[in-house]
């Protein structure tokens, strides 16, 4: 099979087109023919060397795959030769990536994919649709009607994010880098949307009438996560996906506030919770197909244009997702 294989990690030029052995199932695998896969930020960083967890040199990357079960292990009963599915599979040590012809994956971390999306377009949802789930729902577990600002609204997760959170009931509020940034993330459902480069907490607050958010899920670190500890009420909730630093919490311990880090990596790591994942992609395609959550797409590449995509993503300019098709 073809594969766009890493020879090294470090530069974004270093992905080749290669010919590899097709994989084999195990008992609690499918094989998946490839149809379509997504760029993420973590995605980069395992490239670039910055997030040491990528898969053993020559590497197949992206975690993110849909496309059709062509084969089934001999446990694999809830499946079906021809099913149309989407997951987050690999990419990381110990697992093959979706860059390939073909993929062999744990069933229980793919769904059938939603019907309201084409099936290429599906591959954009997974890693960011749990990420976004994680984080609201089994972590800061949000309620309706609760104040919840999204930072990072336009992000490959934050637009989720928006979506779930409206989806749930609750008054959502977002943060972003530029006007326009701002005014997608009202298309996708915030009732607010500030520039956080032209404004500051405390004029969000008052513009929204309000002493603090109940939930703030902060999607990038550093001054995102200090200006979301302020932005709480006492007793509130941030969550985040970027707690690489180190920072002072004399807000969070005068608050009284809980913090949770989500890295929905962890189950393609460890093997565990893995299951969850199947859940939440079956809950993801519901919202999809009742129309309640639509992905943002900015630009779609092939495979064979991963090295134009990935720095593209690093650019920062990337509003939503990167679609990856394999032709």
């Amino acid at each position: 099979m073809k594969a766009w294989t890493l020879s090294n990690y470090g530069d974004s030029d270093s992905f080749l087109e290669n010919d590899i052995q097709k994989p084999a199932v195990d008992s609690n695998q499918v094989l998946i023919e490839v149809v379509a896969s997504s760029v993420n930020p973590i995605d980069v960083k395992i490239r670039t060397g910055i997030a040491a967890i990528g898969p053993d040199l020559p590497a197949i990357l992206n975690a993110d795959v849909s496309g059709h079960i062509i084969e089934l292990g001999s446990n694999v009963c809830s499946f079906s030769v021809g099913d149309e599915v989407y997951g987050c599979i690999g990419g990381v040590k110990g697992s093959q990536g979706a860059l390939a012809d073909f993929v062999a994956v744990d069933y229980r971390l793919i769904a059938l994919a939603p019907s309201k999306l084409p099936l290429n377009e599906s591959a954009v949802l997974p890693l960011a649709g749990i990420t976004a789930w994680l984080a609201l729902f089994d972590r800061a577990r949000i309620q309706r009607d609760q104040w919840v600002l999204i930072q990072g609204g336009t992000g490959g997760v934050g637009h989720i994010a928006i979506q779930l959170a409206k989806a749930k009931g609750a008054k959502v509020v977002a943060t972003c880098g530029t006007y326009d940034k701002c005014e997608k993330a009202s298309k996708v459902g915030a009732l607010a949307a500030f520039n956080y480069k032209t404004t500051d907490v405390q004029y969000w607050l008052n513009s929204i009438g309000i002493e603090g958010f109940d939930v703030v899920f902060d999607t990038a670190g550093g001054n995102s996560f200090m200006s979301g500890l302020e932005a709480l009420r006492i007793g509130g909730q941030l969550v985040t996906i970027n707690a690489r630093s180190q920072y002072d919490l004399t807000q969070a311990h005068a608050k009284g506030i809980s913090i949770h880090a989500v890295f929905m990596l962890l189950p393609l790591l460890t093997g565990n919770g893995r299951k969850r994942h199947g859940e939440i992609l079956n809950e993801l395609r519901q919202l999809v197909d009742d129309d309640k959550l639509k992905p943002l797409i900015d630009i779609s590449y092939q495979f064979d244009q991963i090295s134009e995509a990935h720095r593209y993503m690093e650019s920062g300019q990337a509003i939503g997702k990167l679609l990856l098709n394999r032709y």
